[in-house]
């Protein structure tokens, strides 16, 4: 780790890398570009075999703001626990090492942050962007059902009822978080009990503590890299399952209808996997399920089309 600074900063940045040499640059060059300049970066290299290690050495050297410290293939969500665990800010922001910021992106939330104390987490909307940089569209535009019934504009506000907004959808994109450090740590961290998704886990803890906000302000760019997803794509079903679990209890006491169309989030999420693997018959299965769970257009629509698909030609 580096030598420890005299003052405490106001934020920490908490970076979690794995072999992201090709990104990480990047990264940390748009922490720099903030506006907001009272903060320090903590990077976890957990366990890295591409360079990025011996590079964050060096540059843990040369800059005096930055904290390397080192695990070895324990996972993000330990990681950024790690990092929590040494962080000296009154706020933590959580940047990937394969995502960019733009320059006024943590002004604006610690701005908000500071004039309302009960806010335990922020988070905003994203830009989804290729390897070349291409837009690929912003991350709420997914989440149509909670831009439906969530009044959100460029300004911060509050999130009504977040804790079951946050459970019926999850627009969070993690590199838009601040979160008080103060909430984190009783939330105890991520869960690294979960095969996948300790970060939705997270954000509903964290609004079971106090506050949410939201914004539709972009001022993260999310790299989309091909087959990052699929790959752990039964750990994250297993994951949302326990999660449903988890606090079932206590969505039926506030919203029971919010379970319906959390599973119909799940089949439909399942539906589409099995699309893409073109098994049309499994596909048309689950996009019932969601249509029963919560009956929309969308879900009528999309079991119409697993169905077409399924029809000789």
């Amino acid at each position: 780790m580096s030598i420890c600074m005299a003052s405490e900063p106001l934020v920490t940045v908490i970076v979690p890398n794995f072999n992201c040499m090709p990104y990480l640059p990047a990264a940390l060059e748009s922490v720099w570009a903030q506006t907001f300049t009272d903060l320090e970066v903590i990077v976890v290299d957990d366990g890295s075999t591409d360079g990025s290690r011996e590079w964050l050495t060096g540059q843990a050297c040369l800059l005096k703001d930055l904290v390397l410290l080192k695990s070895h293939r324990t996972g993000p969500a330990a990681a950024r626990n790690l990092a929590i665990a040494h962080a000296r800010g009154r706020y933590i922001a959580f940047l990937d090492a394969d995502d960019t910021w733009l320059p006024n992106k943590l002004n604006a939330q610690v701005t908000f942050h500071q004039a309302n104390p009960a806010v335990s987490m922020s988070f905003t909307n994203y830009e989804q962007v290729n390897a070349l940089g291409k837009p690929l569209g912003d991350g709420f535009s997914c989440w149509q059902y909670f831009l439906k019934h969530n009044a959100i504009g460029d300004s911060f506000s509050l999130l009504n009822d977040a804790f079951v907004a946050l459970f019926r959808d999850n627009p969070v994109g993690t590199s838009t978080v601040m979160a008080t450090k103060e909430s984190l740590r009783k939330a105890e961290g991520f869960d690294t009990a979960l095969p996948s998704a300790e970060d939705i886990d997270l954000w509903l803890k964290l609004a079971l503590q106090g506050e949410v906000a939201v914004s539709s302000n972009i001022n993260t760019h999310y790299l989309v890299r091909p087959g990052s997803e699929s790959a752990r794509f039964d750990d994250r079903m297993l994951a949302l399952n326990m999660i449903n679990t988890r606090y079932l209890s206590h969505v039926k006491q506030t919203d029971p209808r919010a379970i319906n169309h959390f599973n119909a989030r799940l089949a439909s999420a399942v539906a589409q996997w099995h699309r893409s693997q073109r098994q049309f018959f499994s596909a048309f299965l689950r996009h019932c399920m969601a249509f029963f769970h919560m009956p929309s257009k969308q879900h009528l629509k999309a079991l119409l089309v697993d169905l077409s698909n399924l029809i000789p030609r």
